[in-house]
Formats: structure tokens, C-alpha cells, sequence
């Protein structure tokens, strides 16, 4: 019964307790530099009634190419920004990597030194019960000997106290 109620405590905690998942924090990429660039030539804006016969905006050969060739400098910054940004964090992950390799070999030299240490002890350990079994072993022949001499001892003295009484 005790271990049916702890189980249910336990159940019901689970289903109270909130479950939370962290995600590793994302490098965000900078935003691309805002370039202000001089417009070579003239940009004019043009209404109904000018000379032209739409309304909208007039350029020049200058500022036609210089929009022209804009979405394509952008495309070229952002390749840019995104190339630094893929060898930095090539460049931190790398770290990382030689990070936990210098951490793992570490760690494998401190514990082989304790299994190097653990199989010292061990053998000093083992030599000395070997030195106390030696020491403490009882000498077989004594106690053979004194056993047999014992047991005459006991059957002459059980043998002498049935004759005599």
C-alpha cells in the first residue's frame, strides 16, 4: 500500500510539473551595412503635362546603371556578410571541437592514472594477505598430532572412568 500511494504521488507530480526544452543560442547574422551611396547623374521626377508622356521618374545613362547595378552590389554584400559569418562560426566551432578534445584527453591521462594507481593498490593489497595467510596458517602437523594424541587421551580416560565406576 505504501509503495502504491509513493507511486501515485509521483505519477501526479510528474503531470503537475512543467516540462521545458532550451534551445542553444543562434549566432544572428548582422544586418547587411546600410551604404549610402552619391547617385552619379540626375534622378528627376516627372508629373502629366511635363515633356514626357507618362508620368514616373526620368534617369540618366548614370543613375539608370548606378540602380541597374545596385540589387546586384547588394546580392554581392550579403554573399560577403555571409562568408564571414560562416568562417566565424566555422572558427568557434573548430574551438569547440579542440576544446573537448583537450578536455577528453585530459581526462583519459586522470583516469588512467587512477586505474594505474587502483592496480597499485590492488597489488600491494593482494601481497599483503598473502604475507598474513602465511603467517596465520595454522601449522597442520601440530594439530594433526595433537588431535590423535588427544583422542587417546579421551578414549584412555573414558576407557578408565567406565571401569572404575
Amino acid at each position: 500500500m505504501k509503495k502504491l500511494f509513493i507511486a501515485l504521488i509521483l505519477f501526479i507530480g510528474l503531470l503537475v510539473t512543467p516540462s521545458y526544452a532550451h534551445g542553444d543560442n543562434t549566432t544572428i547574422l548582422s544586418q547587411v551595412p546600410d551604404v549610402k551611396l552619391q547617385v552619379p547623374g540626375k534622378i528627376s521626377s516627372m508629373n502629366e503635362g511635363d515633356r514626357a508622356p507618362f508620368p514616373g521618374v526620368l534617369f540618366s545613362i548614370e543613375a539608370a546603371s548606378f540602380v541597374l547595378a545596385q540589387p546586384q552590389h547588394n546580392a554581392e554584400l550579403i554573399q560577403i556578410e555571409v562568408q564571414n559569418t560562416q568562417q566565424v562560426e566555422r572558427a568557434q566551432c573548430m574551438k569547440q571541437v579542440a576544446d573537448k578534445d583537450t578536455q577528453l584527453k585530459a581526462d583519459k591521462t586522470i583516469s588512467q592514472a587512477e586505474i594505474e594507481e587502483a592496480n597499485k593498490r590492488i597489488t600491494i593489497l593482494t601481497e599483503k594477505i598473502k604475507e598474513d595467510e602465511s603467517k596465520n596458517t595454522p601449522n597442520v602437523w601440530l594439530w594433526a598430532t595433537g588431535g590423535i594424541v588427544g583422542g587417546i587421551v579421551a578414549s584412555v580416560a573414558t576407557i578408565y572412568a567406565v571401569q572404575h565406576l
